[in-house]
């Protein structure tokens, strides 16, 4: 149980991070662009 639950919540975090860094780029070009 303990193991499943810390997989799911590293999981959880790892897309969050992705999604951060996604944002943090679309963001970086749009301001160059502008």
């Amino acid at each position: 149980m303990i193991g499943e639950k810390a997989e799911i919540g590293i999981t959880k975090v790892m897309t969050i991070i992705m999604i951060l860094l996604f944002i943090f780029l679309l963001i970086d070009k749009l301001v160059n662009l502008l």
